[in-house]
């Protein structure tokens, strides 16, 4: 900064002064003293600023203190030093713009945090509309509106607030203040989840094992608990029988109407009054689990029953109930076999009931209704409720994802109608109208194959989310790539930033008009 005299008057102009040419600097003297109301100006040289650096940074410490109590008190900081100094108002408004203009970009960042400072508080107070206006914790566009009319309603009380500090009109303050709190909660929120989006693409999406890794992690694990050379006493089984025929006197078990139940009798008859392996329960477990898709509904009750009481015993076998074995290792690892082999007969499923629909559809025309007999197949499991029963909840929304599909992925398939892929019909159409009506015809033609191309690749693709999530355990957030730092930062900071953004822009407008020139 440099210091000019002109007439009595001791003016503070811009470094880029010093810059301009003698013809220039004397026109902007002239400008300069024009303004000031100086006549006949003379002008004394620019002089440095030679201060020693503490007062500088005094006077800068100072600057920076002057804007931030003009933003924490919206204006009325000025007012009351004004009042208290004798100077007025109006020359305390001088000083705060002088200090914003020596201070520049650090002036800027510490007049917009301080703007933000005061509504966030009283927000974390609880002093905010948002609790008040019902569904601000709602998801979506709802969620979304109902959030930036609870800004509005608060962006229009600071901007109110900061209008009668500033000494503005009022109703012009909470209007500007109304619109900027709107704006800058749809604008804040938006700009996290941009944030929150583009540092997801360096998360790295989890490993999920193919079907094949799956069968040897299988084999594995029964070979671990083969390993572990547990052999159950005869006693134990004696237990179990009992627990089990207890079970048959509850369930009104009839050999004659549940012949799969009297199979798994048979097997539990054989393996009593002999040492058991693990690998033998097991067989005996698969013999149960026969029963247990049965098409009788009281047959397959009866059936879980077993199974569950198998499971209890094996579950809870102690050093007491073997006669030698690692009982923790060699359970731990039979039950972790049974869960790979649990996923893996659910994937050859989904993969099956797959491969059928694309036969049929290669089989039927030129292949163009593969979409559709993918969906009718995967329906199967859900319209089946003894096969949708051992679909985790996840999964089960993904196979409702496949059959039910996307809004935009059936329009997609709407429009594919158009196209002669597939459809004797439409191709014969297609021809016709090419010739009747030219390129208009090949146009909608073509409309419909680009769209019918989008709709079959939507499926499979749905299909291979249900297989990941099949494959990770059931678990659909298991697929997805674990958040990274900046992910969590901006998912948990949205609120603040869309607030902070939402204030400054409620009552900024209002100190801009206060700096106006009359």
């Amino acid at each position: 900064m440099a210091t000019l005299t002109i007439g009595d008057k001791k003016v503070t102009v811009d470094d880029s002064f010093l810059s301009l040419s003698p013809e220039e600097q004397n026109a902007t003297v002239e400008e300069i003293a024009s303004s000031i109301g100086v006549k006949g100006a003379e002008q004394t040289a620019p002089t440095e600023d030679n201060r020693p650096w503490y007062k500088k940074a005094g006077e800068a410490a100072d600057d920076i203190v002057r804007i931030a109590a003009d933003g924490l008190t919206f204006g009325y900081a000025d007012k009351l030093a004004g009042y208290l100094g004798g100077e007025g108002t109006d020359a305390e408004r001088a000083k705060t713009q002088a200090a914003r203009d020596r201070a520049g970009s650090a002036g800027l960042a510490t007049d917009i945090g301080a703007t933000i400072v005061p509504g966030v508080g009283l927000a974390k107070a609880g002093i905010t509309a948002a609790r008040v206006v019902p569904g601000v914790a709602a998801k979506g566009a709802k969620g979304l509106a109902a959030r930036s009319a609870a800004m509005a309603a608060d962006g229009a009380a600071l901007g109110a607030l900061s209008a009668t500090g500033h000494d503005t009109d009022v109703g012009d303050g909470a209007l500007y203040g109304a619109i900027g709190g709107a704006v800058g909660n749809v604008a804040g929120e938006g700009i996290a989840k941009a944030v929150g989006k583009a540092a997801g693409a360096f998360s790295a999406a989890p490993k999920i094992a193919t079907s094949q890794e799956l069968k040897e992690a299988a084999e594995a694990a029964y070979q671990k608990a083969d390993d572990a050379g547990i052999v159950i006493a005869p006693k134990g089984l004696e237990t179990l029988k009992g627990k089990v025929e207890t079970q048959l006197a509850e369930r009104g078990y009839l050999p004659a109407l549940h012949p799969r139940i009297g199979a798994a009798l048979q097997e539990l008859d054989r393996i009593q009054g002999q040492p058991i392996t693990l690998k033998g329960m097991d067989l005996f477990r698969r013999v149960a689990s026969n029963a247990a898709s049965s098409a009788d509904a009281s047959e397959r009750a009866i059936a879980k029953k077993i199974i569950g009481e198998i499971d209890g015993f094996v579950g809870d076998l102690g050093y007491g109930d073997v006669v030698m074995g690692d009982v923790r290792e060699g359970v731990k690892a039979l039950k972790e076999a049974r869960e790979l082999w649990t996923r893996i007969k659910k994937t050859e499923m989904v993969d099956d009931l797959k491969a059928k629909a694309q036969r049929r559809a290669d089989s039927t025309g030129s292949g163009g209704n593969v979409d559709n007999a993918i969906r009718q197949n995967l329906r199967r499991i859900l319209d089946d409720p003894k096969k949708a029963r051992g679909f985790t909840k996840d999964e089960r929304l993904a196979l409702e994802a496949i059959v039910r599909g996307s809004t935009a992925q059936n329009i997609a398939r709407l429009i594919g109608k158009l196209s002669p892929q597939g459809n004797g019909l439409m191709a014969m159409l297609g021809l016709g109208g090419a010739a009747a009506f030219g390129p208009a015809a090949l146009a909608v033609s073509g409309a419909g194959a680009g769209a019918k191309f989008l709709a079959d690749r939507a499926t499979p693709a749905n299909v291979e989310k249900l297989s990941r999530i099949i494959r990770a355990g059931g678990d659909a957030s298991a697929t997805r790539a674990a958040p990274n730092a900046l992910q969590v930062l901006a998912d948990s900071e949205r609120e603040t930033i869309a607030r902070a953004l939402s204030y400054y822009l409620a009552t900024a407008p209002i100190s801009a008009r206060a700096k106006e020139p009359e």
